[in-house]
């Protein structure tokens, strides 16, 4: 990257237009099987 005069900040910044969502990718997503996931873990601690 030094060669094109690019740092390793450059590799990550892209114009919005070509952002793209994955569907199901993030698993931070708070939705309903996020949280069933989450109570099914804490019952099975007990």
């Amino acid at each position: 990257m030094k060669a094109a005069g690019a740092g390793s900040s450059d590799l990550w910044k892209l114009p919005v237009e070509q952002l793209r969502i994955i569907e199901g990718f993030n698993i931070r997503v708070h939705n309903d099987a996020y949280q069933a996931k989450i109570d099914e873990y804490a019952e099975s601690l007990f």
